[in-house]
């Protein structure tokens, strides 16, 4: 947070026990298989806050595993 106030970072905590939260398991099927649909699922909702309070990071963790995210200006 800024002297300001302002947020600059927000995070989302997912329970590990549930497989639906495998974030390893996530971005290998993407990165192996190609089926990124489950990834997406998990990073839509990251993404919209992203957009709606125009956040440049953001992260999602279960504890065990994170995955951090930053907005780039293109």
């Amino acid at each position: 947070m800024t002297q300001d106030h302002i947020a600059k970072v927000l995070g989302e905590a997912k329970v590990p026990w549930n497989p639906e939260h495998d974030l390893g398991g996530l971005v290998r099927k993407f990165e192996t298989r190609g089926t990124g649909e489950p990834f997406r699922h998990a990073l839509v909702q990251i993404a919209q806050y992203m957009l709606e309070l125009k956040l440049k990071y953001r992260f999602l963790t279960t504890y065990e595993q994170t995955i951090c995210l930053r907005k780039v200006d293109i």
